[in-house]
């Protein structure tokens, strides 16, 4: 099932199959010591344990190998003296204010990028993790797979992201997109148990895990495709889609 089709679908399983193959590419270890972890027992966190937190769980959990080094090295200049000060102020700054706007993505965001090692995306994971009920991860693979859903509000817009430099602009179109979604669903399948329903955070785990290289190759064809929009003519658009695709339209 293509990433759009599911997208569609009204059928539970379908989403809870896609759900579960996030699960199979993970470190389950790690991946359920984020999933319980909550927002008290961090903003409790003194700025030592915090920045063990910061740098031994989330980064790991977070960050690929080619990146993870050099992130770590980012977040080492908060370890101590006038760096481990300004780590505290961000912590207690953040937390007042997801207190009391728990939804302001575009505030919440620009105080977790002050923590040195953090981009958009890697704030919004950790958001993610803190508030799974309010947020999901944006990154790359999430902009790639809500790109190749037809149809989907917002799709060129989309396209012109630079994924490998989100800003929180974008970012705030992104979460409202996955939270739009998680609600849409809930609204269908009308979990009973909490641990059921469905979240901003669940939506960007099926987006994460669906991702492969005929995707991939495929966004960047509809990216040159948007980029060269004025050169193409409908017919010609389809044509292209049709072929990376690998289907015929009707």
């Amino acid at each position: 099932m293509r990433i759009s089709e599911l997208w569609y679908s009204k059928n539970e399983e379908d989403w809870n199959i896609a759900l579960n193959e996030y699960d199979k590419k993970v470190d389950s270890d790690l991946e359920e010591y984020m999933d319980n972890i909550t927002s008290e027992e961090v903003k409790t966190m003194g700025v030592e344990e915090f920045y063990e937190f910061l740098r031994d769980k989330y980064f790991e959990w977070k960050y690929k190998k080619n990146y993870f080094q050099r992130r770590l090295n980012d977040l080492a200049k908060h370890q101590s003296g006038d760096g481990k000060r300004e780590l505290l102020k961000i912590k207690e700054r953040f937390f007042e204010l997801a207190d009391q706007e728990k939804e302001n993505t575009s505030k919440l965001l620009e105080e977790l990028t002050k923590i040195s090692g953090l981009g958009v995306a890697g704030a919004s994971g950790l958001l993610s993790i803190l508030y799974p009920e309010y947020y999901g991860t944006v990154d790359k693979f999430l902009v790639i797979s809500l790109c190749l859903v037809d149809g989907l509000d917002k799709h060129d817009e989309l396209l012109k992201i630079d994924v490998s430099d989100i800003k929180i602009n974008k970012a705030v179109l992104l979460e409202e997109i996955i939270r739009e979604k998680a609600a849409k669903l809930n609204h269908m399948f009308k979990p009973v148990e909490e641990k059921d329903k469905w979240t901003p955070k669940k939506i960007d785990k099926v987006l994460w895990a669906y991702r492969d290289e005929h995707q991939i190759a495929y966004y960047n064809i509809e990216k040159a495709i948007s980029a060269n929009r004025e050169l193409l003519t409908d017919e010609d658009r389809e044509r292209l889609v049709d072929k990376i695709r690998g289907t015929k339209r009707k």
